[in-house]
C-alpha cells in the first residue's frame, strides 16, 4: 500500500490509518477512542476519513508550533 493520501479515497481502514500516520493500529484505537480521530462505521469496521486524518495532523502540528513558541518565551 502507498503510504500516503490519494484524493481519489475518502475513507481508510485502521490499517492503513496507522501505515499513514506510522503508529501502531493500537495507537489509532487509542486516537479514535479519545475522539482525536473520528471514525465512522459504514459497516461493522470502522474507517477513517482522508478528512479526519488531515484534521488530526493539522492539530499536532498547530500543538508543536504553540509549544515551540512558549519554549521561546520562557528562553528569551
Amino acid at each position: 500500500m502507498k503510504s500516503e493520501l490519494t484524493t481519489n479515497k475518502f475513507l481508510y481502514s485502521v490499517s492503513e490509518t496507522a501505515q499513514l500516520l506510522s503508529v501502531s493500529r493500537g495507537a489509532i484505537y487509542a486516537l479514535m477512542k479519545s475522539g482525536q480521530i473520528l471514525a465512522v462505521y459504514p459497516t461493522s469496521q470502522a474507517r477513517i476519513s482522508a478528512e479526519a486524518i488531515k484534521r488530526y495532523v493539522s492539530k499536532l502540528e498547530k500543538d508543536q508550533r504553540d509549544r515551540t513558541a512558549q519554549l521561546s518565551e520562557v528562553l528569551r
